[in-house]
């Protein structure tokens, strides 16, 4: 699962040599533009969640810039065409397909009069080897949701079940001392130890973050780049660990709250290394568990 998705920025002027396009006919566009093209197959990053780049119905996608930012634009235009010249790039956490012209930005790092420099330069797909390209950035979103909510609805996708014909209350039931602590902490509750040993607790959560399935929703993208961090951090708390160093991990099994995790990951200038591993949990389960593994890493090397 690829964690570099979302469609860099073109080149300064871009967008602006694409409007001078617009009254041309797509012959003429055709002819008058090197196209850099991507799969069909691609995802590209919408307020909504990710889409394959075919399926693109004039939303806003995440453009990255130079400066570390992300941000939702418009595209102003929607071209394909057909060829059999393709570049595949390999490396770190990318695994892409694209037409040789394709621009990518690449950081170039070297001294000049003795001193240290770094610029970003764009570089088509034939040229790149060895090369560095930016893994994530940093998207300041609304300040829709209170922190604390984002939290509690990890925990409930995470260990929380519904009570069954009680809309909007939550049930856990826990073993570990620090889960335990953790529900008391975001909920303001005390759990209560039942005869086998377990600790229960019923909270009251109703929110847009999660759907009816218990799923985290991309509501999540409406949140600033402190709150993303602060989510993959608390997800951590879970069914996850927390190692030496900067190693952090989050392992599951239902693939869309896995999907909104690495996203904000991405989003708040952290890594997401999204592993598929086998069945796990529960003796006889069938279900795979993912793993996400989060680092302070920024860039993706081209082998």
């Amino acid at each position: 699962l690829d964690a570099f998705k979302w469609l860099v920025a073109q080149a300064p002027g871009a967008f602006d040599r694409a409007a001078s396009l617009m009254a041309m006919s797509s012959r003429d566009v055709a002819k008058s533009i090197s196209h850099g093209c991507l799969t069909a197959d691609h995802d590209v990053l919408t307020p909504a969640g990710w889409i394959p780049i075919d399926s693109w119905k004039e939303e806003d996608i995440a453009t990255w810039s130079t400066t570390g930012e992300i941000s939702f634009a418009q595209p102003l235009r929607y071209i394909e065409t057909e060829t059999n010249e393709t570049v595949e790039l390999f490396g770190t956490a990318i695994s892409q397909k694209v037409t040789p012209d394709h621009k990518f930005p690449v950081l170039i790092s070297g001294t000049s009069e003795g001193k240290l420099y770094e610029k970003w330069h764009d570089t088509q797909a034939r040229n790149l080897s060895k090369n560095r390209l930016p893994l994530c950035g940093k998207h300041e979103g609304p300040n829709v949701y209170h922190t604390n909510d984002l939290r509690r609805a990890i925990a409930i996708q995470a260990d929380g079940s519904a009570c069954g014909n009680w809309p909007g209350h939550w049930k856990f039931h826990l073993k570990k001392e620090r889960k335990i602590r953790r529900v008391e902490e975001l909920f303001n509750i005390k759990m209560k130890q039942t005869p086998s040993g377990t600790w229960q607790g019923v909270v009251k959560f109703s929110s847009n973050l999660l759907s009816e399935d218990k799923k985290l929703t991309w509501n999540f993208l409406r949140t600033t780049t402190e709150q993303k961090a602060a989510c993959v951090e608390e997800s951590t708390f879970w069914d996850g660990t927390k190692g030496k160093g900067n190693r952090r991990a989050y392992m599951g099994t239902e693939e869309q709250s896995m999907c909104v995790l690495q996203t904000l990951a991405a989003l708040s200038n952290q890594q997401g290394l999204w592993r598929i591993g086998g069945p796990g949990g529960f003796p006889g389960s069938t279900k795979i568990v993912n793993t996400l593994s989060y680092n302070n890493r920024k860039y993706a090397d081209i082998q």
